[in-house]
């Protein structure tokens, strides 16, 4: 008789087997974190407010199934011009920092986004909050599909005793994400 579960690792395994238990495991989990006090994407809840107060229009990107636990966050933002401009103001403005020497002026310029996506390898823009720079929040540096079709088809979560909804990327999305890309390997 086989052992149904024996840790974490082997729960993660069996569940990569069915991707609809993956995906409805992912959402229960995503949506207790977001509603529990205090655990894991509740450190976001600012962004999120602010991002739905401005009307910057991202999808976060969750339960995709690959080969690495992630303990960071991944979104896509739509690439419209003023869109992206608001979305780096709200990451100023909260006082969020690049993880690495790139500064966020560049982020908004399409060609330096292909040049690091062609020459360095770079799948994602990641920034972080001064006051903890262990939860990294990455920013996808291309989207693989429409974004408009995909944000139109976007789940929603309310954050718990805010008025704040957070966008999720939809299901059928993840699963053409990580066909092309193979999961995020940055």
């Amino acid at each position: 008789m086989e052992r149904i579960f024996a840790g974490p690792f082997s729960l993660y395994r069996s569940l990569r087997k069915s991707p609809l238990l993956f995906h409805v495991v992912c959402t229960m989990l995503l949506s207790a974190a977001i509603t529990s006090e205090g655990v894991s994407l509740i450190k976001f809840s600012p962004l999120f407010s602010l991002l739905d107060r401005k009307k910057i229009r991202y999808l976060l990107v969750t339960g995709i199934p690959d080969e690495r636990a992630a303990a960071d966050t991944d979104m896509i933002v739509d690439f419209e011009e003023a869109n992206l401009n608001g979305f780096v103001d709200v990451l100023k403005e909260l006082g969020f920092k690049t993880k690495t020497s790139l500064i966020f002026e560049e982020f908004v310029r399409k060609e330096k986004r292909e040049t690091w996506m062609r020459y360095k390898g770079m799948t994602a823009f990641t920034v972080f909050e001064p006051g903890d720079p262990s939860d990294l929040l990455n920013i996808l540096i291309e989207v693989p599909f429409d974004f408009n079709k995909a944000y139109e088809a976007r789940e929603e979560i309310k954050i718990k005793d805010e008025d704040t909804v957070i966008f999720l990327l939809p299901r059928q999305y993840r699963i053409k994400f990580k066909d092309k890309t193979g999961g995020f390997h940055r």
